[in-house]
């Protein structure tokens, strides 16, 4: 029987600005290039995909519906499609805690 493996993705494991900026740190004190240019991908990539409505009922629910679309076989699927659902509330009006503030652009 084949063991079935996905790939490690380190974006999972930096979920808040804390993690984001430990790895940040660690990543410059090795003064690799490319791992700080690694790092600073996977950064973006992590901060991306967190969602401003973290922990409320509506975030739950489109996170829910998200999974169920994209699930972790679509990454990049998954991304925009929080992105897009960002970039339409705000179009609408709505201000999202805690990092958008009405003098945001």
């Amino acid at each position: 029987m084949a063991i079935e493996t996905k790939p490690f993705d380190s974006a999972e494991y930096l979920r808040d600005p804390e993690s984001r900026a430990e790895f940040l740190r660690d990543a410059l004190e090795t003064g690799d290039a490319a791992f700080i240019t690694h790092a600073k991908d996977m950064i973006a990539r992590a901060a991306a995909a967190q969602s401003d409505l973290d922990g409320s009922v509506i975030a739950q629910v489109l996170e829910a519906g998200l999974l169920a679309r994209y699930g972790r076989h679509d990454p990049e699927g998954l991304s925009w499609a929080r992105r897009a659902i960002r970039e339409e509330l705000l179009r609408r009006g709505w201000t999202l805690a805690p990092y958008t503030y009405p003098d945001d652009d």
